[in-house]
């Protein structure tokens, strides 16, 4: 996994996204990153009346969560990309333009930028971003990290997404909870593997396993050991996705109780 350096935030400036603009300013604190901030207008082009209104005020109030966050101590782009578009071609544009190693959006509401996240497009775009997307549970403002659970299944993606969950372990002091669904033998086989295969640095690691459908077992063990970040790996349509149904992502993303970071294996 590569580390956050420069971090493309998709926020909703018509109303409240507290929790997506507090937990790109701990990532950017964290890895001394810089905000780049996206905003989408997906229902007025901009030769519509008032749309040059409805992005100034958007990009007065950007600056203010500029200028808060850099007496933080967090770097923010002087730049605000307010746009009309679809929120996920909006961000994957921008992304690609300024050359952002990261996304954090929110994972659902009822307007703008937060509406990507239900639907096909939280799929659409767990599938097409090829850089980490960090997917922010609405309503709880993450101020620290300290349990990660990272779903793992022998695959590339899976090593990708152990990877990353073990960088983000060491860089926080957080605790480590990797899973591994399937049978005993195949999960014994798995996770001896890693445990042989990864430097663990002293990190507080737990290996645990489940049976059943793929969501189905991460939510229970989200349910009896909450995390604050849930992290998995994909590529395209294969890896853990191949195991899970089509709705998996979506589901992962409505009904996780955490976060979700979604790492993409090359």
């Amino acid at each position: 996994m590569e580390c956050p350096e420069k971090i493309v935030v998709g926020l909703d400036a018509a109303a409240p996204t507290p929790h997506v603009y507090a937990e790109a300013k701990l990532l950017a604190k964290t890895f001394g990153a810089e905000l780049v901030f996206v905003h989408a207008i997906p229902e007025a082009p901009p030769m519509s009346p008032g749309f040059d209104i409805l992005a100034d005020q958007v990009r007065e109030r950007l600056d203010d969560l500029r200028q808060e966050a850099e007496r933080e101590g967090v770097t923010v782009s002087p730049e605000f990309h307010v746009r009309y578009g679809a929120p996920t071609d909006v961000l994957l544009a921008v992304r690609k333009e300024v050359e952002g190693n990261w996304i954090v959006i929110g994972a659902g509401g009822k307007s703008s930028l937060d509406r990507l996240m239900l639907g096909s497009t939280a799929e659409a775009l767990l599938r097409e971003a090829t850089v980490p997307v960090w997917i922010v549970r609405p309503g709880r403002t993450l101020r620290d990290l300290d349990q990660i659970l990272v779903a793992v299944d022998g695959t590339t993606p899976g090593s990708e997404a152990m990877a990353g969950a073990l960088t983000l372990a060491r860089s926080f002091v957080a605790g480590l909870r990797v899973l591994t669904i399937g049978r005993p033998e195949r999960v014994h086989r798995i996770q001896t593997e890693l445990r042989a295969s990864t430097d663990l640095h002293g990190n507080d690691l737990e290996f645990v396993r489940r049976e059943g459908e793929v969501e189905d077992a991460i939510l229970a063990d989200l349910d009896e050991q909450p995390a604050d970040l849930l992290v998995i790996g994909h590529s395209g349509r294969r890896g853990l996705f191949r195991l899970l149904h089509a709705n998996t992502a979506e589901g992962l993303t409505r009904k996780s109780p955490c976060s979700l970071l979604s790492l993409h294996a090359n």
